[in-house]
């Protein structure tokens, strides 16, 4: 579930241009869950999923709030506050294929691909400063 949030992440990241979502984790959610229909289920519970299943796996390496990781049953139960991991997992890796997809059948110049470059922009000019940062600390 780790990898699936930050997979999420970068996903909005990228459908949105956005350099990263630093300070917007929760609207990320919000977004994703709106946006793709594989995830819809968990539309209205984004904040509560980002709070008790993204930051309590990514910070204390546990769900919280009652939250449970399984691997059988529907994607959501919001009695049980319940998510299957594997349905989870599939869902996510049809959104990519769509996602993919879509690049593959969409110009050069439209906004899938415009959004893509600045988060690409991003991404390089991240490694650029984080390589100087090393250059600069393995000369001292």
């Amino acid at each position: 579930m780790a990898n699936c949030c930050l997979m999420i992440e970068a996903l909005e990241s990228f459908d949105k241009g956005s350099e990263n979502t630093k300070g917007h984790g929760k609207e990320t959610f919000k977004s994703f869950f709106n946006r793709v229909e594989e995830f819809r289920d968990l539309k209205d519970c984004s904040s509560e999923f980002y709070t008790h299943v993204r930051c309590g796996i990514l910070h204390q390496a546990e769900t919280t709030g009652g939250w449970r990781i399984i691997r059988r049953g529907p994607l959501f139960d919001s009695n049980k506050l319940t998510i299957n991991a594997t349905e989870f997992l599939n869902r996510l890796e049809k959104y990519l294929k769509k996602y993919s997809d879509n690049l593959r059948s969409s110009d050069w110049k439209d906004d899938i691909w415009e959004h893509l470059r600045n988060k690409m922009d991003s991404v390089i000019d991240n490694c650029k400063r984080s390589q100087k940062k090393c250059q600069q600390n393995h000369q001292q």
